[in-house]
């Protein structure tokens, strides 16, 4: 068969093709869907209540006044409890960090000696050199923005280079103002800033967990105090379930508590 000379321009149209393709490919979704402020809502509530539970190690890294990091084993429920066990290079504990309904409590196993209630805070800032609310926090490391059921979305548009819906948010109650970026394409929650710049969150370097995206690296910002909180997850699980006692007081009989 003989061999037909190919045209300069034909070559460029067919090399110009598949750098089209090629660029289409990076996007796994092809292209970010139209939908409405409600969708977009409804999926990103939908996504964050299929995760009720979440135990992980964790490398916890605080800078502030000074820097600082950490080894914990993290476990979260629903949002609204938490605990943190801090340990040393050999795996014992070192203090017990609970924030839940109930009780807000730092014990010291080595030196059988607790703190409870609005005194945590105070200690937590001696210790690290930075306080953190866990009580306003909690949800951001399921991956879930809180209080999200109870935003008004105020505005919704899609990022000049179509990557990111940028969503303008006001808490009901509070009258908060949050900027939400989420992920154009698979609808996951990037960053959370509060609109007069107090904190900011960032989700990355998401992973699959079994069916689940879920988010490895955790970083919290507060811009005007120079203090950022970043956790590094290690082997989490999600929704296998924790003790029943998770959330309880460690501490035993005769440990000196001190009250808030």
């Amino acid at each position: 068969m003989p061999v037909r000379n190919t045209h300069p321009l034909a070559l460029g149209l067919v090399l110009l093709a598949f750098c089209l393709i090629a660029a289409c490919q990076t996007f796994p979704g092809g292209k970010p869907e139209t939908i409405t402020t409600e969708i977009l809502r409804d999926r990103l509530l939908a996504r964050q209540n299929g995760v009720k539970e979440l135990k992980s190690f964790v490398r916890t890294t605080v800078e502030g006044k000074r820097r600082v990091t950490f080894n914990q084993v993290l476990l979260v429920q629903a949002g609204s409890s938490i605990r943190m066990d801090t340990l040393n290079m050999f795996g014992q504990t070192l203090g017990v960090f609970i924030h839940s309904p109930a009780r807000t409590l730092l014990y010291e196993p080595a030196r059988n000696r607790a703190i409870e209630g609005e005194a945590v805070w105070n200690a937590m800032e001696r210790t690290v050199g930075m306080r953190i609310d866990f009580r306003r926090y909690a949800g951001v490391f399921l991956g879930g923005i809180p209080h999200l059921d109870e935003l008004t979305i105020d505005r919704a548009r899609l990022s000049a280079d179509k990557k990111r819906y940028e969503i303008e948010t006001t808490h009901a109650a509070s009258g908060e103002h949050l900027n939400i970026e989420v992920d154009a394409y698979t609808l996951l929650p990037l960053i959370l800033r509060r609109q007069d710049g107090e904190y900011v969150v960032r989700w990355e370097e998401y992973k699959k967990i079994g069916d689940r995206d879920f988010p490895h690296r955790l970083v919290i910002r507060f811009p005007a105090r120079r203090e950022t909180v970043t956790l590094e997850y290690s082997n989490p699980s999600i929704n296998g379930g924790l003790p029943a006692d998770a959330f309880d007081s460690p501490v035993p009989s005769g440990a000196h508590t001190r009250d808030g």
